[in-house]
């Protein structure tokens, strides 16, 4: 078993960054922007093969020779590489991941179960997904005994499958290759800290980045549940930045790779759709309206890139399970499409207060022991702390970091509005 262990992080490594590195080093983009490019282009390189391999029915030992090929691409770049360590942000990046890594696997070995209030079965259906995958079962296969494969996107599915091909289909295996994704969302977070803080500051805020990841529960419970918002998180984080980037240096690389990135976040959660639909429509309204130079070319090669890379998922779906299993299988859309107009609009309206006041401003502690009954008291206590941090914007922050949020969002609101007002003196 330990020799597996050493194989799969062996293989984690050599494939999470070199394949992708090999894509992106010709591209003019600073150090840790080709860090984390790298690692995103990594991770789709490794969804492209591991969905050829299923789509062919090929042996699983393609998954090594796929390894093999990463570890060809990170050599043929290892000037890029010795380039990355010798910079110190990069390098610092680099080796606090490693701790955080190594502090969540800590975490995630005295999780003897998972729980939280009623959460306890995506776990099992991720696992499935990913077994699918490897096994080439039959397409009408229902996961958790309840959704088709159309249901859930399949890009951390097939990265993990990817890994799993070659070590064995151990469950604990999945945990650790689940929680190496989910933690990558730190280095996009990370890109976003450097523009964020004043010059001088730098050493200070990303040692609190660190600490503050690491003592997150919101951030850790995703990062050792085994499935795919972090991932998606890191995707969406990733296009958010390049596409600031982009609209400010008016650069067409940058704004091809946030749209590959928004692309890529979609494949690996659903969730990343409306971040890109709204990253869309600004380009549309404020970059392209307003006449920048060259934003034909540069929209039309962003959404060709993009498109393609989604389309290798949304189109082989359409042709084995037809546009109603495509679009309709995933369970918000399902259930939406089941009720009134009227009805969605209250449960969308009732979503967002939930989203926004905790739960113990409208469910009081006996009707909250009635609906999440447990019979151990700590457990009860745990179950009341989650629901506050997993199911509401501000509490996910921190019971005390939200509230500074909150005061930072103001202050900058009531200062924007203040020079809005002089302006129009």
């Amino acid at each position: 078993m330990l020799g597996f262990l050493f194989i799969l992080l062996a293989g984690l490594l050599i494939s999470s960054v070199g394949s992708g590195l090999f894509f992106v080093r010709k591209f003019k983009l600073t150090p840790p922007e080709t860090l984390c490019a790298a690692i995103g282009a990594s991770y789709v390189f490794i969804y492209l093969t591991s969905a050829l391999i299923y789509a062919l029915h090929l042996p699983q030992f393609c998954y090594s020779v796929v390894s093999f090929a990463c570890g060809c691409l990170t050599i043929a770049c290892w000037r890029q590489w010795k380039a990355l360590w010798k910079h110190p942000q990069t390098r610092w990046a680099i080796s606090s991941f490693g701790l955080l890594f190594l502090w969540t696997l800590v975490l995630l070995s005295m999780i003897r179960n998972y729980s939280g209030a009623h959460w306890s079965g995506d776990w099992v259906e991720h696992y499935e997904r990913t077994t699918f995958f490897l096994n080439h079962d039959p397409k009408d296969t229902l996961f958790f005994g309840m959704y088709l494969l159309p249901a859930r996107p399949p890009l951390m599915n097939l990265v993990a499958a990817h890994f799993l091909g070659q070590v064995g289909q151990h469950y604990d295996l999945f945990q650790i290759v689940c929680t190496f994704l989910n933690l990558t969302v730190f280095f996009p977070c990370w890109l976003i800290l450097r523009a964020m803080v004043p010059k001088g500051g730098g050493k200070i805020s990303r040692t609190a980045l660190l600490f503050l990841l690491a003592a997150s529960p919101m951030f850790i419970q995703n990062a050792t549940y085994a499935w795919t918002k972090e991932l998606a998180a890191f995707y969406v984080i990733l296009g958010l930045w390049f596409y600031l980037r982009a609209w400010r240096k008016n650069d067409p690389v940058r704004m091809t790779v946030a749209f590959l990135s928004l692309a890529a976040g979609i494949l690996a959660h659903y969730s990343a759709a409306p971040y890109a639909v709204f990253i869309f429509l600004h380009h549309v309204l404020v970059v392209v309206h307003r006449g920048r130079p060259g934003r034909w070319q540069e929209t039309a090669i962003a959404g060709i890139c993009s498109a393609a890379l989604l389309g290798t998922w949304v189109v082989w779906s359409l042709i084995m399970y037809g546009p109603d299993v495509t679009f309709a299988s995933n369970t918000t859309i399902h259930d939406s499409s089941t009720m009134s107009l009227a009805e969605n609009a209250k449960k969308i309206g009732w979503n967002c207060f939930y989203s926004i006041i905790p739960h113990p401003f409208h469910m009081d502690l006996r009707r909250f022991q009635h609906e999440f009954a447990q019979p151990n008291p700590w457990g009860m206590v745990r179950d009341y702390v989650f629901l506050c941090v997993q199911t509401t914007l501000v509490a996910a922050m921190g019971f005390l970091g939200g509230l500074v949020v909150l005061f930072q969002l103001g202050k900058t609101t009531f200062k924007a509005a203040g020079e809005i007002g002089r302006a129009h003196v």
